[in-house]
């Protein structure tokens, strides 16, 4: 099932500066909103990829692989036609943790390791699927080329092992979302007074 989760862009900073000069700011306005469209998912991706170990272009819906495919961890909407009411609603599944630096990405004959991956950056770790299955995680191919973790539940059936999504990284309160609002706030603010230089 697919995690959600909508930003709403704070346009106080911007607005409290608009005064008397209504004609010109709605124009300034107007290139702000179409600005943000663009530039705020690069925003997000950032913040995102300054905590976790995944790469941008994957965080980025429209970036494509090097098969010239769009990748899919997630989608984006930017919904809303003024800075007031312009937010991002992201949507994506739960990542298998081959998006967070994990090695080995395939078997190896009479490897003796087990897999380990970086979630967080620097912080690399043995890889844990859930514990009720007990049993330890070992690829296994996914029958399109490339090796997936994977656990045996009790009744013999195999698992894949996921992790985050990336509406999950992007509401992380503690080290994401703070940053995310700064970067938007930020973004906003200087798109808006660019425009507003160039109509003045």
């Amino acid at each position: 099932m697919a995690d959600n989760i909508t930003i709403s862009l704070d346009p106080k900073k911007v607005l409290i500066a608009l005064g008397e000069r209504k004609k010109a700011t709605e124009q300034a306005v107007s290139r702000t909103v179409s600005d943000m469209r663009s530039r705020a998912p690069g925003a997000v991706a950032s913040a995102v990829t300054a905590i976790y170990k995944i790469k941008k272009s994957e965080i980025t819906p429209q970036s494509k692989n090097a098969e010239g495919k769009k990748k899919k961890v997630a989608s984006i909407k930017v919904v809303g036609d003024t800075i007031e009411d312009l937010a991002l609603v992201y949507r994506g599944n739960r990542l298998t943790p081959t998006h967070f630096g994990m090695t080995p990405t395939a078997p190896t004959p009479g490897q003796k390791k087990g897999i380990t991956v970086e979630i967080f950056k620097g912080q690399k770790r043995a890889l844990q699927g859930k514990p009720e299955y007990s049993r330890p995680a070992f690829l296994a191919s996914n029958g399109h080329g490339a090796y997936l973790p994977f656990q045996r539940k009790a009744d013999g059936k195999l698992a894949a092992i996921r992790t985050l999504s990336v509406p999950q990284m992007i509401e992380n309160e503690d080290r994401v979302s703070y940053q995310i609002e700064e970067r938007l706030s930020e973004l906003l603010s200087k798109r808006f007074n660019y425009h507003m230089s160039k109509i003045e």
